[in-house]
Parts: structure tokens; sequence; C-alpha cells
């Protein structure tokens, strides 16, 4: 049967299995057992009636009388011009309402009400409030002096056609729900078949047939809104049980003969004692309702269904006679429930508990180790690099990854112990009940040592790793947002020292936090300050040991900071987003610098400017390093811009079609790092690139190490098989060079050569070359002396990286 509201114009249709998942609380119990009482007490006066205006009138009496309606009345639709609708029945407070209104079922205003909908559309219709419904406003003003606020209509169709309408004023907003509508349509049906049964004279035959359908329409009812009924006579003992309650118990109707003991008994073990009292509590007549939930098991046994239970004393002249109860199986309610709070404490990837199910366990877990004298140990764990494994590979490999890291924390830990996710790639360990504190630092080792077994995420195998800090309870706070924020800064302390690896609380990280938060702060504004430099770092042909080429790298020399090493200021560059505006700007000053020189009269230099992820991502890059070209008169064949295989790993064809654009206005492409990224040879042979770039954790242990001598070596034949230019970066020692050399390696660059420089000292540089007429060359391999040491920690950055 369709519902249609008249609030809102077209007719809906109704979602029963919506309305068999409806809250189940007593109001709406009372509602539906009121129109099960309806459809009942219609069916016995179908039997007696004795013509259709009789029907009608007894009808309007039972849903006033029964029901507890404010008023109710039947209209038969004519068939004239003005296809007005007659009023045949009514019954309630009516006060000559129906003498005062008009109701047609045309298009007119007039006919646009509950009344003339349901005739003109076949389906029902409901005025949820008369006060805001618009189309109810012919009737506005007579209805509110009657106290009616809502209305139902339903269609009355004898024989299949519809003739008229039957109508349901409440005296409240809102007062026919969706469970309630279903059952009603099906008494102005019934109400339909008893009216068809009356016009044609049909015989005692037929009428029993009628009543039988209405019985028939009220288990219908009763399984349309996933309810089962039972009535139990306190005087005689007997108990009815409707087909809907065998089946909700999936018992036979003709195998048991019901009784409190037996429903009861279909209850769970653990629920049968409280549901035993309940009913002897009726029974003493100590309770005039009841209501309870309880569980039953399904009919084949295999799961555990809830049930909701509302009961009621009616009473007669002499007292209590007889309890009316209604069951609804509320499982799949009971199960969105839990579904809902699933999903305020946990994390919908992981199923980790999430940040506020962790501050619940956290504040717990204090309060034990705090009456028990026990350790309590807080430990962070980030993952080292994931921003790359996003921006290469894309978000699905991301959550990929975050969900096998969660599998892996979760099966290193105790029962009693929780990993949650607090929100990106970082997570949240709580290790309860320690002995010392050295057992929280051999539980994140195990978690390192778990974590670095390589995972295949599509066609890629990546090893992850992870940066881990602790605090300790009571040592490094006694409070929840303390511990949260130490084992946060030793988990940066972590990454600062190389990532990797796990890191205890130590109260100087405060103030390393705070130097952090100054860089950030000063760091903000550095470019519109003109903080920003560039130095150069010379590239060297192997065998004229002439300077061929220069790298820009990115230098920061802050005037409240100083100079401040890349390590520290191109990550924050990376997470903020700003490496885009300041990755322009280094290919901008790079271009301008090389023009200088050339205008200057010095031998014309090939620039190369590494380019960051965000950069390339960027869809006019290539419009943006035009604009750049032109601007500054740089020759663009004199442009190299080095990137990674990681950067072009995520859309290789997108990457080519770019990788084309630049070529076409003829810059140069190189692969940076090449070995250390998700490489592809199927692809690198697509790749317009002209120069592969030897990364420095295979020039290191050159010449000893016999893999890296292999790889180097190996790269070098792969890149002149391909007619592509190969530089070692990273050289610090003669033997690196002279073996480079040997195996064929056309250019290098590092500190054997030559630090960064400012612009100023490659341009003195350049000079003194080119008045001595001589090739410009940093050092010789006999000038020892001009050698620089190599730092102990070589810095690294997109932009600033050093070789």
């Amino acid at each position: 049967m369709n519902l249609a509201s008249a609030a809102e114009g077209p007719a809906s249709q109704p979602d029963r299995g919506a309305a068999a998942r409806g809250d189940c609380g007593r109001s709406t119990i009372r509602r539906v057992n009121r129109s099960l009482r309806l459809i009942t007490a219609v069916a016995r006066a179908a039997r007696a009636a004795s013509s259709e205006d009789d029907l009608l009138a007894q009808v309007c009496a039972i849903v006033v009388d029964v029901g507890g309606f404010r008023f109710a009345w039947t209209g038969r639709a004519e068939n004239d011009l003005g296809r007005r609708v007659r009023p045949v029945a009514h019954a309630g407070f009516d006060a000559g309402y129906l003498d005062q209104v008009t109701v047609t079922w045309d298009e007119q205003p007039t006919g646009r009400g509950p009344v003339g909908t349901t005739i003109r559309t076949g389906r029902p219709a409901v005025v949820r409030d008369a006060d805001l419904d618009s189309n109810f406003s012919p009737w506005r003003g007579p209805a509110a002096e009657r106290g009616y606020r809502s209305v139902a209509a339903f269609p009355l169709a004898p024989g299949g056609r519809i003739e008229g309408a039957i109508a349901l004023y409440a005296g409240t907003a809102d007062a026919f729900g969706h469970e309630e509508c279903a059952l009603l349509a099906e008494l102005a049906s019934d109400i339909s078949y008893a009216l068809a049964a009356l016009r044609g004279r049909a015989s005692r035959e037929e009428t029993e047939a009628a009543l039988r359908r209405s019985e028939t329409s009220l288990a219908r009812a009763q399984r349309i809104a996933g309810l089962g009924s039972w009535e139990w006579d306190l005087r005689s003992g007997a108990m009815l049980w409707s087909d809907q309650t065998f089946e909700l118990f999936g018992l036979d109707i003709t195998d048991v003969e019901p009784s409190p003991e037996v429903l009861v008994n279909c209850a769970h073990r653990e629920d049968r004692p409280e549901l035993a009292e309940l009913f002897e509590r009726l029974r003493e007549f100590e309770a005039n309702s009841a209501r309870t939930t309880f569980r039953i098991f399904s009919a084949d046994g295999s799961s555990v269904r809830h049930l909701q239970m509302v009961a009621e004393v009616e009473f007669d002249d002499e007292g209590p006679n007889r309890v009316v109860g209604v069951l609804q199986d509320i499982s799949e309610r009971m199960n969105f429930e839990r579904r809902l709070e699933d999903l305020a404490t946990h994390d919908t990837l992981t199923g980790l508990p999430n940040r506020h199910l962790l501050n619940d366990r956290l504040e717990q877990g204090l309060a034990r180790a705090g009456r028990g004298q026990r350790m309590l140990a807080l430990a962070f764990v980030d993952l080292d690099r994931f921003k790359n494994v996003n921006d290469t590979l894309g978000h699905d490999a991301g959550d990929q990854l975050l969900r096998e890291v969660a599998r892996r924390l979760v099966a290193c830990l105790r029962n009693g112990d929780t990993v949650a996710r607090q929100g990106g790639d970082e997570f949240v360990v709580l290790l309860t009940d320690l002995a010392k504190a050295g057992d929280a630092g051999r539980v994140a080792q195990k978690m390192l040592d778990a974590l670095s077994v390589p995972v295949m995420i599509g066609p890629q195998e990546i090893v992850p790793s992870a940066s881990i800090g602790l605090a300790l309870f009571p040592r490094d706070g006694e409070r929840a947002q303390t511990l949260m924020m130490n084992a946060d800064q030793a988990m940066y302390s972590a990454k600062q020292a190389g990532r990797n690896q796990y890191r205890y609380y130590d109260p100087d990280m405060n103030r390393a936090a705070a130097v952090w938060l100054e860089v950030n702060a000063s760091l903000h504004r550095a470019l519109e300050r003109d903080e920003f430099v560039l130095h150069y770092q010379p590239k060297v042909d192997l065998k004229s040991g002439r300077i061929t080429g220069a790298e820009a790298l990115l230098r920061w020399n802050s005037r409240v900071l100083g100079m401040v090493s890349p390590d520290k200021f191109i990550p924050l560059l990376e997470e903020t987003g700003r490496i885009v505006e300041v990755g322009e700007w280094v290919i901008e000053t790079a271009c301008r610098q090389g023009r200088q020189w050339t205008d200057c009269g010095l031998p014309p230099l090939d620039i190369a400017v590494n380019l960051s992820v965000r950069q390339f991502q960027q869809p006019d890059l290539a419009q943006r390093v035009r604009r750049i070209l032109d601007e500054t008169g740089f020759p663009p064949e004199r442009l190299e811009l080095e990137i990674t295989e990681s950067m072009v790993a995520v859309n290789v064809e997108h990457a080519i079609v770019l990788m084309g654009k630049l070529c076409e206005m003829g810059l140069k492409l190189a692969i940076d790092d090449f070995g250390t990224g998700y490489s592809s040879l199927h692809a690198l042979k697509r790749f317009p690139v002209s120069t592969l770039k030897i990364d420095r954790s295979f020039v290191k242990d050159l010449p000893a190490g016999t893999d890296d001598a292999a790889i180097a070596r190996a790269v070098i034949q792969l890149g002149h098989g391909m007619g592509l230019a190969v530089v070692a970066e990273g050289v610090e020692t003669e033997a690196q060079r002279d073996f480079l050399r040997a195996a064929g390696c056309d250019s290098m660059q590092g500190y054997l050569f030559a630090r960064p420089m400012p612009a100023a000292a490659l341009e003195e540089r350049l000079r003194a070359a080119k008045k001595s007429s001589r090739p410009a060359r940093v050092c010789s391999a006999l000038d020892a002396s001009a050698l620089p040491q190599p730092p102990t920690s070589p810095v690294v950055g997109e932009l600033g990286e050093a070789a």
C-alpha cells in the first residue's frame, strides 16, 4: 500500500522495512496495538452490519471510541461537475465541521487536502501538521477551532474501484507513524471488502470469507510491523499466540500449547529469571504494564536474536481480566546501534580504537597504575616518509599500508595493551602493568622489527619503518595530556636522530620543541623577507676536470636563527605546502643567476634544479617554467630539472606527457637518486631524460663494497646503453673518483671537488679559470690541501640536497 504525505505534495513510497525497524517504544507499541484492535473491531462490525451506511457509521464510531481519535468521517466521491466529496458518516467532535467546509477531489485547492488526494491518487495521504501544511490551508481555520492538528486519509475501493475515503483526525501534530499508517491502510482495505460483500448481498459463506480475510490481514499487518502478539487470560490462565509469535520463536503452532512458562523457556538461559519474574508480577497484579528485552536463539540455532516485549493489563468491571502483549525482533536495530557505537570509538580504516576510546582507556589505565603503583608506558608511532607513499603510489596504496601496519602492531602486543590510530600515519600504543622502564623499549624494538618486513603494495615492494617516542608513568607525567605531549616529543626526537628507531622522553626535548616552533614561525615569512639564498655545487667532467655545470641548492639565512640547515626547514616547507612557491623561486633565481653569468662574459654553464613532488604534480608546471625562461632570458637548453623515480611512479603516462612538454621547450631532464625508487626499465626507456644520477648511497662504500660496485657499474652501463650521461653524487674520496672514472662515469659532484658555495664564490672560480685561459677546475688530484673534509652528517632535502 502506497503512503503519500499531503504536506509533501507528490505521493511517496513508504519503507515498510524501515517501519519494522522503528523504535519499539511505548508510544509506538500503543499506536500499533491500537490499530490492531481497530482492525479486529471493524471485522466484527462488518459481520453484524445490515447496510453500507450502518457499517460506515459503526466504523467511524470504532475509530473514535477504540482508536481514541478526535474525529472521523467517510465520504463518497461524486462524479458531478464540481467533483465534490459528500459526507456519508461521521463520529467524534464535529461541531458542524462538515457543514462548514467544502471538500473536492479535483486539482483545485479544495481537492489538494488529504481526502481529495487519496481519492485522486488511490494512495494514503497524511497531513502531519495542519498549522504548517500549505495544502491544508482551505480548512485550517475550522480545523484549528476544533483542535484538529494532523489528518490521515485512506481510499475506499469496494470491488477495486475508488469510490470514497475515510479520514481520521488527531489532536496532536505528527500523530501518524509509518507503522500505524501501514496498519490503517489495511483497515481501509478491510472496510472496502466489507462494503463489497454488503453491496453484493453476499451469502453467509462470502461474509465468513471476508472475516477470514480480515483475520489474515491482521496476521499480515503484524508481519508488516515485525510484531508478534499474545493474550493471557488472567482468570483461566489460557494464553493465545499469534502466528507471528510462533514464527519469532521458531515453533510450530501444532507442537506446543502457549503459556507464560513456554515463552520463558524460549528465552536465553541467562534471561529467563527476569522474564519469569515479570510474568509473576503481572499475575499477582503488582504491575499494570511491563517492558523488557531478552534474547532467543534463531530457529536454526546459529545466532542469537533480541526481542523486545511490551505488555499491558486490561480491566473489566470485575478488575484485571487479561494481559495483552506485543513482541518485536529488534536485532537489526541493536546491531545498528552497536555499529554506531563502533563508528564513534573505532577507526573506520584500520578497525583500531580511535583517539576517543584511547583517551578513555588511558584514563582507566592511569587510575589502575596509580592504585597499584605500577608503571605504564605510552608510545607514539609515526611512519617514516609515509607521505612519499601517498604521493607516489596513491592514497589507496597508503590505506593498504596503514591497514598492514595496524595488523603488525596489534600482533606485537599483549591482550591487555591497546594500539589506536591517532590520525593520518600516527598510531598510539598503551602498555600497561610494566615491571620496569626497559620493558617499553623492548616492545618498541619488537614493533620496529615487525614493521621492517617488506610488504607488497600492488606491484611495488615497500619496507615500512617508523619513529617511536616513549613516555612513562609516573616518571614523565601523571596526567594523560602530559604523557601524550611527551611521547609526541620523544617521537620527533627519534625522527630527527635518523628515523627507524625509538627514543625515551627526555626533559631536554621541550627545549628542542621550542626551537622547532621558532623555526616554523620564522620560515613562514622567510620568502617575503628575502632570507632564502642559493648555493651552487659544481659538476665536474671526470676526464678533463672541467666544471660543466652546477646544481642549485636552497639555503636559509634567517635574521633570527642565522643559517638554518636544509634538513630542518625543507621538511617544514613540504608539510605546509609552501614548497611549491619556494621551489618556483629557486628555478627563477637560478635562471637569473645563470643569465647574469653569461652576460658577464663567463662560459655557458648548465644549471640543475631539483623539483619537489608537489611541484611535479602541478598541472601547469610547464607553463610556469616557460614563463620563468621568458622573463629571465636564460637559454632553456642550459636548464636541467632533476626528478626522482618515485615522482613518476604514480602515473607514468601523465609523467611522460609532462616530461615531453618540458623537453619540447629545450630543457634537459635528469633522474636523481637513481636506483633508490620504484624503478621500471620499461618506463625508463620511455622517459625523455638525458642524465642518470647515481645516488650517494651506492657511492659511499666504493670501491670496497662489492654490491655497490656492481650496482654503480650496472647503472653506468645502462645509462650509456640508452645514450644517457651518468653523474655520480657524493664523491668524497680519491678512491671513489678513480673507481668511477675507470668504470666510465661521465661526471661527478661531491666534497672531493667542492662544497656547495655562494654564487659569488663560484663566479670567482669561473673568472679565474677564464683569465688563465684554462678550463675551470675545482681542484686537482695532486692538490690534497684543497680537499675539504666531508661533514659528519650530510644534509639532505629535495631543494637543498648536498652531495
